[in-house]
């Protein structure tokens, strides 16, 4: 890992042997960012917007944009493992026509290219509101307002079908396992033995 970095450090230096903006030289590069990496507190982050350039220091991109992403990841995680867990409930506990309801439609959703599931929800979203005047989900945001609902939904589809796959694999190996027999033996119901021991097991 520490090779990495004075690798990463190494490379960025090289720009300054052929720009013609700065007289710098590549060693003199070297001295500047070593000496900036001492001081944690002076470190910024610049990144080309669409018609300027942005500097922003490292605490507030910490605080501000990467805290926003973890929150939206954090979020759409917990709800795919929540959504995956109850479709797995009713896979063992529902009607046949159920599971290969979702079964079927957990494939479907497979077959789709990731990104498509964004337009696919912009468009119900735009189908909704000329339907009903009712607008559902924001994708945009103005003046620095934080959105929350669309891109968790839009992150939370791929992986409440990879976690239910897996779920249910890991289920369907537990639930052949000799203490499910002995439970079943004991007289305990099936949703009885899914909640209070599969599930934790």
């Amino acid at each position: 890992y520490f090779l990495g970095i004075i690798g990463i450090i190494l490379i960025s230096c090289v720009p300054a042997i052929f720009s013609k903006v700065t007289s710098e030289t590549y060693l003199e590069a070297l001295k500047s960012i070593f000496s900036a990496i001492m001081h944690p507190t002076t470190w910024e982050i610049n990144y080309q917007g669409s018609t300027e350039i942005f500097l922003i220091s490292l605490t507030d991109f910490i605080t501000g944009p990467y805290f926003y992403t973890m929150k939206i990841i954090i979020a759409s995680l917990l709800i795919s493992l929540f959504i995956a867990y109850l479709l797995v409930i009713l896979t063992f506990r529902g009607p046949i026509w159920l599971r290969q309801g979702l079964a079927g439609f957990s494939s479907i959703l497979q077959a789709f290219p990731d990104f498509s599931f964004i337009f696919l929800i912009q468009m119900l979203v735009v189908y909704i509101y000329q339907q009903t005047g009712i607008f559902t989900l924001n994708f945009y945001s103005l003046n620095g307002e934080q959105i929350y609902a669309a891109p968790i939904v839009c992150l939370s589809i791929i992986p409440t079908v990879l976690f239910y796959k897996i779920m249910m694999l890991l289920m369907k190996k537990e639930w052949q396992a000799d203490y499910i027999e002995l439970a079943r033996g004991k007289g305990l119901t099936n949703t009885a033995i899914l909640f209070r021991h599969a599930t934790p097991n």
